[in-house]
């Protein structure tokens, strides 16, 4: 699609990050050079991966990069950390109001 100018986007790389999460930051890196920087689903591919494998640093530095690139949280966004939150037992923190 790249060598072709066959419309790709973002939304092009998206299985691709969904299979290969222990490769996704290289297929982050990838996208930037090939034109297609990442979009919030990217990023949300990435979030739900590091929310599942427990690893609260990573998810961390996730949402740091969303709010770095301007972007805002979506209902994805919320439910990977919900169900974080859930997987761990931690319900108290989710009912603020």
């Amino acid at each position: 699609m790249a060598r072709g100018n066959h419309g790709m986007n973002a939304c092009s790389f998206h299985p691709i990050l969904n299979v290969v999460m222990e490769e996704a930051w290289a297929v982050v890196d990838l996208m930037r050079r090939l034109g297609a920087p990442p979009d919030l689903t990217a990023y949300n591919y990435l979030l739900m991966a590091y929310c599942f494998s427990g690893d609260l640093d990573l998810t961390a530095a996730v949402l740091k990069r969303i709010e770095e690139k301007g972007m805002s949280a979506d209902t994805r966004t919320y439910d990977a950390l919900v169900l974080d939150a859930a997987r761990r037992g931690r319900w108290r923190g989710l009912w603020c109001c």
